[in-house]
């Protein structure tokens, strides 16, 4: 009672002292030591202050620390060949020498108490292969294997792996691997390959698992592979530890072949199995994986699908994309899958391709989607950047993607890649937005808009009797052809009042991914049709300027309602002029 007298008012307040602790805990290190300061300060302190320091921890280190000086000894090893001189000047450990923990005696009541005071705490847990200056002896593993120890820690939800190294260390630490997993761990992270070994307790040991990623955290230095988990001492095959993970919602794996192909015979050839997942996370540099993955799946709960295309991409041909569009449709229920990405990742400086360019089996047509159009609530489909796919697609495609799935809300098809020929979609396909996709809102795509002269803007304009599509927020049209920039600049506008945002382009990154230089001058224009679509207010007043121009027949009073409506709406845009100017050009022979 003393100590909360003497704190301050706001301190005693425990949602605020929680909030500063909270602070200290996510905080640099340097606050670190201000945050074990204040353990020591007071009781009030002490319990907030050690939830943060304890909740998350980097590696087991602190947790095998704890029990220092008792059941455990440190004993110091002077590595063969040392040379002082080797090490640098602002290393902590001067001496060069490599601490040894080791278990000294068996674990007594106050050792399990003292541990489990501690454990309690750690929500979060990171259980790194390399501790610098540090070695854990098995003995000490075993020792955690005590059944009134494990697991070790009861209210972790949350835990990463990170294998350094290989073999080696994957050994040394496997058994705190199983030790740490707990009932309660919701989300598991392997990052830096993967091991059977890894895997095979999870079923048995973590009975609320919902989130299970399989990263590759170093692509240049080590290349793993997902197989099928019939190697490697697994005891039974991935359809069996599929039916063991009945709560798993959230499934992230690295599909990278390294010089072999048997293991694509293994996924096609598996028996037909089945996850209770939500979404599914994909990363590997061949579409053939990732639909070798999907062949013998049954997903029927799955919502959201992401293919991450990385580590120099092969270029896929026509049928291998239409194969995984294909494995995609036939794994997922066709009512409930909703979400399909796929993006490239960036690639490392000074990447270029190999691969042959314009070949004719390597051009993705329209009918390559055809097995898409059975899945029916798809509200994105988002194909972005995916590394030299070459497009051939047209209106009709976009006009039936829009009628089949009602609740479209994103279709981007790689607006930044190469298109080997002139594109077949063309202003048509803006114009069915208003009908087919009232929902809409980013589009993205190479469009032809060359060669569109003023009468056919204003048929598609009248073609849509006036109304306009205002879901839309943003257009990617990078590469899109355009003659005319204030004419297209003011059909956008029209009919897209709401639009917010527009990918332009950027010339020097298109010459940097083998673009013809010609291209330039088109991505100056699109930048300019760009600056005419940012200022939101400029949106509001395209509205109005159109319903007037049917209105007054004399271009010069035309022209200063413009200028009116402009004024009266505080728009001061370099563009405002011109597209004034270009609205009383346009309207001029329009039956009033």
């Amino acid at each position: 009672m003393a100590e909360r007298s003497a704190m301050h008012r706001v301190l005693v307040i425990q949602e605020l002292l929680t909030t500063i602790f909270q602070f200290l805990g996510e905080g640099s290190q340097t606050l670190r030591p201000t945050l074990n300061a204040l353990v020591r300060v007071c009781k009030t302190f002490h319990e907030p202050a050690m939830k943060e320091l304890w909740s998350t921890q980097k590696s087991l280190l602190p947790i095998i620390l704890v029990l220092l000086g008792g059941a455990i000894q440190v004993r110091d090893v002077q590595p063969v060949g040392y040379d002082s001189d080797d090490e640098d000047d602002d290393d902590e450990d001067e001496d060069g020498r490599t601490r040894v923990l080791y278990l000294q005696r068996d674990l007594n009541v106050q050792d399990v108490e003292l541990l489990r005071r501690y454990a309690l705490r750690v929500r979060e847990l990171e259980l790194d292969t390399g501790y610098r200056r540090y070695i854990v002896d098995s003995s000490i593993a075993q020792a955690f294997e005590d059944e009134r120890i494990r697991p070790l820690f009861p209210r972790l939800t949350k835990l990463s792996w990170y294998t350094r190294s290989s073999r080696p260390s994957l050994a040394q630490f496997e058994p705190f691997y199983r030790v740490v997993l707990a009932p309660e761990v919701k989300s598991i992270h392997l990052k830096g390959g993967l091991d059977s070994r890894l895997l095979s307790p999870i079923p048995e040991r973590c009975l609320k698992v919902e989130n299970i990623t399989v990263h590759d955290e170093e692509e240049e230095r080590y290349s793993y592979d997902m197989p099928p988990l019939r190697d490697s001492g697994f005891p039974f095959g991935w359809p069996q530890w599929c039916l063991l993970m009945p709560t798993l919602r959230t499934l992230s794996l690295c599909l990278f072949p390294d010089g072999a192909t048997s293991n694509r015979s293994l996924w096609r050839h598996m028996p037909v199995w089945s996850l209770p997942i939500r979404i599914l996370h994909l990363e590997t540099n061949d579409v053939r994986r990732a639909a070798d993955f999907l062949t013998n799946a049954k997903l029927e709960y799955l919502i959201s699908i992401k293919i991450r295309l990385t580590r120099r991409p092969k270029l896929p041909s026509c049928e291998e994309v239409e194969e995984l569009f294909k494995a995609i449709s036939d794994a997922c229920c066709t009512n409930k899958l909703q979400k399909i990405s796929i993006f490239k990742a960036p690639f490392h400086r000074g990447y270029q391709s190999t691969e042959i360019r314009n070949k004719e089996s390597h051009i993705i047509r329209s009918d390559v989607f055809e097995p898409l159009l059975k899945l029916t609530d798809m509200s994105k489909l988002k194909i972005h950047g995916p590394g030299g796919w070459y497009w051939d697609l047209d209106d009709a495609l976009i006009s039936q993607l829009c009628k089949t799935w009602t609740r479209l809300r994103t279709l981007v098809l790689d607006p930044n890649d190469r298109w080997p020929s002139k594109s077949r979609i063309t202003l048509r396909t803006l114009e069915s937005f208003i009908r087919a996709a009232p929902v809409l809102t980013d589009f993205g795509a190479t469009i032809d808009a060359t060669n569109a002269p003023k009468s056919e803007v204003q048929r598609v304009l009248r073609a849509s009797d006036g109304r306009h599509q205002t879901a839309m927020r943003k257009l990617r049209l990078d590469h899109s052809q355009i003659d005319s920039v204030p004419n297209f600049a003011a059909f956008l506008c029209s009919l897209f009042p709401n639009v917010r945002g527009m990918d332009a382009g950027n010339s020097e990154k298109r010459e940097a991914c083998f673009v013809d230089r010609r291209s330039s001058s088109r991505e100056t224009s699109w930048s300019r049709v760009a600056s005419f679509l940012l200022p939101f207010r400029f949106f509001v007043a395209q509205e109005q300027l159109w319903l007037m121009a049917d209105d007054i027949a004399d271009p010069l009073a035309r022209l200063a309602a413009c200028r009116a409506i402009l004024s009266k709406a505080n728009i001061s845009h370099p563009g405002a002029a011109a597209c004034t100017t270009h609205y009383s050009s346009m309207t001029e022979g329009v039956p009033a």
